[in-house]
């Protein structure tokens, strides 16, 4: 009975992935083709081009590179950093600024800029940009030790593999209810890091 009741969680969940996913296939198609006109040489002269043009020179001129690394340039003067401050009578300015500086500490050791840099890069490239933020125990082999530490993951090509609610419709993606990301593995890796899985 819990297996059927599994199986069937796991094909509503498939469902409803399907359907987001489909839902913003054109817009996926768009992004892909505007991140391989930056980022593969000879993707300028894709889709129709290549069928025009076909046994002829295709010479690039690149103007699309300049401006990404101009933004760029301007991004890595001028970072978009949190800031927190004191809300309420509960909260003090020195436990702002204890937060601020236990945050600034995991950004730096735990892969934030790296995260957060190819997010950027990303969507000035193509429109689409995104990272993954979670925790890690400080400490794995200590059992009694609760104390964690923020971690940053970049998500490489995320108008590919990050799949939003198809209801959510603000631009930030903040009126979403889920968001699903989509990652490769080979079936090895998969049954040691889930070796319990089963198929439904």
């Amino acid at each position: 009975m819990a297996r059927k009741k599994h199986a069937e969680l796991c094909h509503d969940y498939l469902e409803e992935m399907k359907a987001d996913y489909e839902a913003c296939q054109e817009q996926r198609k768009d992004a892909n083709e505007d991140f391989r006109f930056m980022m593969v040489p000879g993707a300028q002269w894709e889709d129709w081009l290549d069928r025009k043009y076909d046994n002829r020179a295709r010479l690039e001129v690149d103007f699309c590179a300049d401006s990404v690394n101009a933004y760029m340039a301007d991004w890595t003067d001028n970072r978009v950093a949190v800031k927190y401050s004191p809300d309420g009578r509960d909260t003090t300015e020195d436990d702002s600024e204890l937060l601020q500086g236990l945050y600034r500490r995991d950004f730096r050791r735990n892969g934030g800029r790296l995260a957060v840099d190819n997010a950027v890069f990303e969507a000035a490239i193509c429109g689409v940009g995104a990272f993954r933020i979670g925790t890690e125990d400080q400490d794995k082999e200590d059992p009694e030790n609760n104390d964690q530490h923020v971690v940053w993951s970049p998500i490489y090509e995320a108008h590919n593999c990050v799949i939003w609610d198809m209801g959510s419709s603000k631009k930030t993606k903040e009126d979403a209810w889920h968001v699903n990301v989509l990652e490769e593995f080979d079936p090895k890796t998969l049954a040691k890091q889930f070796p319990k899985a089963k198929d439904p």
